[in-house]
């Protein structure tokens, strides 16, 4: 089921305590929400700012009818907005899966904005089309190994 975002759309977050410690975004993996750093953020207390994102259609996000919304662009788009809303000059970044591979592309397009970058089951499933090995050169390589 599709639900209108909010408008303008924005990803929905919270941030976890107050203070001046740095802002750290932490984006989850597919099927799972924010939830997912729950038994983590006790022991961040005081280290950072937790900034708890939900992907689309995950956790507390709705589901948006706008396909543009679920793009990688438009998803790093809305880490960038809320850095900026946040007023902070870096952060640092906490992805799982999915959201790994998300902050890693944040991280590489806006190099001057990261601190430091922590991720766990990530891939190079947003690589660019040309970066990626066809599965006819992965099988050659393969034969190829003696």
């Amino acid at each position: 089921m599709h639900a209108a975002p909010p408008a303008p759309a924005r990803l929905p977050y919270r941030v976890l305590y107050a203070g001046d410690a740095p802002f750290m975004f932490f984006v989850h993996g597919m099927l799972s929400s924010q939830r997912q750093w729950t038994p983590n953020l006790a022991a961040l207390e005081g280290l950072v700012r937790p900034v708890l994102f939900d992907l689309w259609g995950h956790g507390e996000a709705p589901a948006p009818e706008d396909d543009a919304l679920y793009s990688v662009e438009a998803i790093i788009e809305q880490f960038e907005r809320t850095r900026e809303e946040l007023g902070a000059e870096r952060v640092l970044l906490c992805g799982q899966s999915l959201g790994a591979a998300l902050t890693l592309r944040y991280a590489l397009l806006h190099p001057a904005r990261v601190t430091a970058q922590v991720f766990t089951n990530s891939r190079s499933a947003l690589l660019a089309p040309e970066a990626l090995i066809s599965p006819e050169d992965r099988a050659a390589r393969a034969e190829s190994i003696e």
